[in-house]
């Protein structure tokens, strides 16, 4: 077997046009995997040995002491053909769906009726998914005008100049504008900043407004109050688990369309139901149409230009 080195193939990519000389080489997809491969199983030690002496003449030719060099290719048409496969070449990147997988563990300690020479390993299985399901951080929720506003408390030191006008206490503020007022932004924690200097009672953390309208409710409060809006946990989504697509005739019996996201949350409560049929994704929404596709993070769509039929003839 005759090994090639990156560099090695990257020269003879420029050498036989598949490249140009001073350009990086095009990951905009995973054809160049098919172009590497083509031009490996092209080089052989006839073709190193070639190489070699190609840069020997091509610097005797940069000191006027030869001709210009020219490097043999595998054959006459060889940077047309790798370029047309490259072009027709359609990539298929599997993407395995691991959200309904269920973990399991290696227990150390096995069951009384399991302890015999039979079984030499217990697995314990839980209900939990794989994937995040919501991001880590909790935010509040405070009622002002009559409305519901959701906000996150900050660090000073960790505050940006775009956040200190969300800033939800007026007075705190306007004790924090006063200080970068005085001393500018980058040197706001340089010296404390007071709330109330006699008592000494230093403003450390701020609570801020944020532009979510519509967060998750994850849980409830172990220590609920009595306000009905702060008796949760509010999270954001960290992502979407899959798009159906629903068909039907609607009542002017026009082919109409719908469709339902289901974030992260939602699939791993479906997948913790014990009952199999209510697992699966439903065949027919809230207006009787069917489900017609399922997408994913991964999946791959193809489109046709001008008629279906192109995609039968790929």
């Amino acid at each position: 077997m005759f090994t090639v080195k990156g560099a090695t193939t990257a020269e003879f990519r420029k050498l036989w046009g598949l490249q140009d000389e001073y350009s990086n080489k095009d990951r905009s997809n995973n054809a160049h995997h098919c172009i590497d491969a083509s031009v490996i199983a092209c080089i052989g030690r006839r073709e190193s040995q070639e190489w070699a002496e190609y840069k020997s003449a091509e610097e005797f030719y940069k000191w006027n002491r030869g001709k210009k060099p020219v490097f043999r290719k595998p054959w006459a048409t060889f940077t047309q053909d790798v370029k047309a496969i490259a072009n027709e070449l359609l990539v298929y990147n599997y993407t395995a769906d691991n959200m309904p997988r269920r973990t399991k563990k290696i227990c150390k300690h096995l069951p009384l009726h399991l302890r015999d020479d039979k079984h030499k390993q217990y697995y314990s299985q839980g209900d939990s998914v794989r994937g995040s399901i919501n991001k880590a951080t909790f935010y509040g929720a405070i009622k002002k005008d009559n409305q519901i506003k959701y906000v996150i408390r900050k660090r000073l030191s960790e505050l940006k100049e775009s956040e200190i006008d969300k800033i939800v206490d007026d007075v705190v503020k306007a004790k924090v504008g006063k200080a970068v007022k005085e001393r500018g932004f980058s040197n706001l924690c340089s010296a404390p900043v007071w709330m109330n200097e006699e008592k000494g009672i230093e403003i450390k953390k701020v609570r801020i407004y944020l532009s979510i309208s519509n967060p998750i409710s994850l849980k409830k409060h172990r220590d609920a109050s009595i306000y009905e809006h702060k008796q949760n946990y509010y999270v954001e989504d960290d992502g979407n688990y899959c798009i159906c697509i629903y068909e039907g005739k609607n009542n002017k019996g026009k082919i109409d369309r719908s469709i339902r996201i289901e974030n992260n949350l939602d699939a791993a409560k479906r997948f913790k139901n014990k009952d199999p049929e209510q697992r699966k994704i439903s065949k027919i929404d809230e207006n009787g149409y069917n489900l017609k596709y399922v997408l994913k993070k991964g999946s791959l769509v193809l489109f046709y230009e001008n008629s279906p039929e192109e995609l039968y003839n790929c």
